[in-house]
């Protein structure tokens, strides 16, 4: 499946968050030390080492991409062709969840690669720029790719929501307050036929068991604090999330199970305040609150409440 390679790439783009990311301030302090007891050969030496780190992160990414791409999406097994999946349509493969889930990704990608960026070239600016080539690139390249299989073909449907999910990553990198309103997160419950063996699965295909994903925007109440707004404490857990969801495109459903599209609303709780209420005031900023944030930044918990519209193959509506 396309995206299962994204599942370890956005693993190992994850790790690095709480390894890797620090405070500027930290690194100012390292370099200052370094300073004192090396010298400036010292320093330049231990600047150069984290450049390197990012070169060799880029160069890995694009290596590992090209080389899962090639065994598992037979790339260069036909002659370079164009794909049309379409869009959101009932007649589409997968309902347009697929596309959510690029978007997601590389979402994902991008605010992983520039956590990690910001530590290994110590300049916000320049991370943010990398960060944002490097994430838009790995899309390109896998479309690309895809062109030279028999199977998918360049689908430029598939890299525009690419594209968007960098777009958002990059916006909320570089505006930390929007990032205190605006989350995009995945939710993920196996469906029933995914967890029995006996219907065939012989992998775990987590990213191929599309009725049991649910991707959404969360609007989050707490930003109105971090803008100087007196709001009621309570309303800081406060998300309202947009989402969307398909259910009946995949092979784990039951057969003759009708095709269904639903986008919805909902309230839920916003973990990540949960996870600063667990640090007094002094510690929120440091290393190892914002590394246990990471995890509900991009992943929803579904606590709480949402209400569906059913979009049917047949475009009736419910």
């Amino acid at each position: 499946m396309k995206r299962l390679f994204f599942s370890f790439l956005l693993v190992f783009v994850l790790v690095q968050v709480p390894l890797f990311s620090q405070e500027k301030t930290e690194v100012n302090n390292q370099n200052t030390n370094l300073e004192a007891d090396n010298g400036a050969t010292g320093k330049s030496e231990y600047y150069n080492l984290k450049r390197n780190l990012t070169y060799g992160t880029i160069f890995a990414s694009f290596a590992a991409t090209y080389i899962y791409g090639a065994d598992a999406w037979d790339w260069g097994g036909t002659d370079y062709r164009w794909g049309n999946e379409g869009w959101f349509g009932a007649d589409t493969d997968s309902g347009g969840i697929d596309k959510v889930g690029h978007m997601w990704a590389h979402y994902v990608l991008q605010r992983g690669f520039n956590n990690l960026f910001e530590y290994t070239l110590e300049d916000k600016k320049e991370a943010l720029v990398v960060s944002t080539a490097t994430a838009a690139s790995i899309g390109l390249l896998i479309e690309i790719g895809d062109g030279t299989s028999g199977k998918y073909g360049f689908s430029y449907q598939d890299l525009v929501f690419d594209w968007i999910g960098v777009g958002l990553g990059t916006f909320l990198e570089a505006f930390p307050t929007a990032d205190e309103f605006i989350g995009f997160t995945w939710e993920y419950w196996p469906t029933d036929n995914f967890l029995d063996e006996s219907k065939g699965r012989k992998k775990l295909h987590v990213t191929s068991d599309y009725s049991g994903h649910k991707y959404m925007i969360n609007f989050k109440l707490a930003g109105f604090k971090y803008i100087g707004f007196d709001i009621p404490e309570f309303m800081r857990y406060i998300m309202l999330d947009f989402g969307y969801y398909t259910r009946g495109y995949t092979s784990f459903d039951d057969a003759g199970k009708e095709k269904t599209r639903h986008p919805y609303v909902g309230v839920s709780l916003n973990m990540i305040e949960v996870v600063r209420d667990m640090f007094d005031e002094s510690n929120r900023d440091s290393r190892l609150c914002k590394a246990l944030q990471q995890p509900f930044k991009y992943m929803h918990v579904p606590v709480g409440y949402s209400v569906d519209r059913t979009l049917h193959s047949d475009n009736r509506a419910k």
